[in-house]
């Protein structure tokens, strides 16, 4: 009954806030919200309490993510679902927000958390800022943007099958449907005719498109490199290897001049956010979002990685392991840190979007791509846990950087286990995480062992963050039903004792 209880609460948290606010008013509602969950969830809404939380933690040994909570207008996908991804690579007319100015203040609060990253972690110990992509654009333009990408992953597997595979399953092409990387020069030629027979290349054409993907000029091209060139002049038509490309773009969707100039203008405002953390030292996280908009975000983060990553890891990117290509995309990355020379950053987690991806799914007839069940998911994240540290292992002298973000003490167990296997010099690169206000005896616990451990804070003003806590609890309302019944019996005794002091 007690997970029950929790759970309700959970799915029906922003509901319930604004019947309070209809019926006791905003000011009693907020305050409640402050003196409860707010309380618990969040470190606090303003800089002067959120550095008391990080001086706590700090005298635990325990280290602090900083994330300014507010949440982006649109982001919970309705656009995407009402449309679906096929509908949106070939739109034309889509009707974006382009207010500057607001997309404009949320760069500024990413700048905000970042410099207060700066001064609170120059005092207390080390840390992160997380900043999320999302708010800094209309999120339609980052399920645009990724449906575009799907359609050139798609063209990749028509190039060698006449299968037809649903674009939102041409995720990640290598290692599913198609498990070698490079393909000879000759079959991609063929699959590039196949493709344009209503309007030819000419052989002048193809051979120029061909020695652009053939960079090492072996006679193959590799998917990660025809992946990454062909979505750069998609971005940036104006690029010399646009004009090279054109014919072959001509028979794929492309982005409008109105997505251009916000997708360059998006572009402009992470390059603030990221360059202003790297002149104070401070590592960024960028929080992982709903698979439709994945995509365009590595997208960005890559080219940030590229820039930022070449002698120590400085910007994290997070791999979902609640989705079934949650481990070949990681795959995929560390391939591209090696061939292109910049050092890997990975911030593992579960994930937290499980009944979006599910209903968008179900709504437009394709896989869903979140594993089936729990266990599934566990045994994925356990996977990718062990394929990174046997990396570790196996290349001792290679940088990397790596934050588990996880409650799981059956993951920790089999984590540390192996840590502890590895030279003690080893141990800094790899870290754990937890979110503040849940699994406290797992966070202590790691900090006394000697562990690199971090607790994952959200902060803010109380109204800002009351629909991101409201998410939070609704999209981690299955973290709670599948916590244990120590976890649960924590959670539901605290928000008892925050609801009820004289019970105490």
């Amino acid at each position: 009954m007690q997970a029950l209880r929790i759970s309700l609460l959970a799915t029906h948290a922003v509901p319930v806030t604004q019947f309070c606010e209809k019926i006791l008013g905003t000011t009693i509602t907020y305050k409640l919200i402050e003196w409860t969950f707010f309380a618990h969830f969040c470190g606090g809404q303003f800089t002067n309490e959120v550095t008391g939380t990080v001086e706590a933690l700090d005298k635990q040994r325990i280290g602090s993510i900083l994330d300014y909570a507010a949440e982006a207008p649109g982001a919970d996908g309705g656009a995407v679902a009402i449309q679906g991804m096929k509908a949106l690579s070939m739109a034309t007319d889509l009707k974006y927000c382009e207010s500057r100015h607001k997309f404009d203040e949320t760069m500024a609060l990413n700048v905000m958390c970042v410099v207060n990253a700066g001064n609170m972690l120059s005092k207390y110990g080390d840390g992160f800022a997380a900043v999320k992509l999302s708010g800094l654009t209309d999120p339609l333009l980052l399920a645009r943007v990724s449906a575009v990408q799907l359609s050139l992953r798609q063209a990749w597997v028509h190039f060698f099958s006449e299968e037809e595979i649903p674009l939102e399953e041409c995720r990640v092409v290598v290692g599913f449907k198609l498990n070698d990387r490079c393909q000879p020069v000759d079959r991609v030629r063929e699959g590039m005719r196949r493709m344009s027979t209503s309007q030819p290349m000419s052989q002048a054409e193809e051979d120029a498109i061909l020695a652009l993907l053939d960079v090492k000029g072996n006679g193959e091209i590799d998917y990660l490199r025809y992946v990454q060139v062909v979505t750069d002049a998609v971005l940036n038509p104006t690029a010399a290897t646009a004009a090279t490309l054109k014919p072959y773009l001509r028979h794929l969707p492309s982005l409008t001049d109105v997505e251009l100039k916000m997708w360059r203008e998006l572009e402009y405002r992470v390059q603030i956010v990221m360059s202003v953390a790297m002149e104070l030292g401070i590592r960024v996280m960028v929080d992982a979002e709903q698979s439709f908009y994945q995509m365009a975000i590595d997208d960005l983060v890559r080219r940030h990685q590229r820039l930022y990553n070449k002698h120590e890891p400085m910007i994290y990117n997070t791999y979902q392991c609640y989705l079934r290509h949650g481990k070949q995309r990681l795959i995929n990355d560390i391939a591209r840190a090696e061939d292109e020379g910049w050092i890997l950053a990975v911030k593992a987690v579960r994930g937290a979007y499980v009944e979006q991806e599910n209903r968008v799914a179900n709504a437009h007839h394709y896989a869903s791509p979140i594993w089936p069940n729990a266990d599934a998911t566990h045994r994925c994240y356990n996977e990718v846990a062990t394929h990174i540290m046997n990396l570790i292992r196996e290349n001792p002298t290679k940088p990397i950087g790596v934050l588990f973000g996880t409650h799981n003490p059956d993951s920790l167990k089999l984590i540390s286990d192996a840590l502890l296997q590895l030279p003690s010099h080893h141990n800094s690169r790899v870290a754990f995480a937890q979110l503040y206000g849940m699994a406290d005896h797992l966070t202590v616990g790691l900090a006394n062992a000697g562990m690199k451990v971090y607790k994952y804070i959200p902060y803010g003003p109380i109204k800002e963050t009351t629909e991101y806590l409201g998410r939070r609890a609704s999209e981690n309302n299955s973290v709670l039903k599948g916590a244990r019944p120590e976890e649960r019996t924590y959670v539901a005794k605290e928000l008892l004792r925050r609801f009820l002091p004289w019970k105490q």
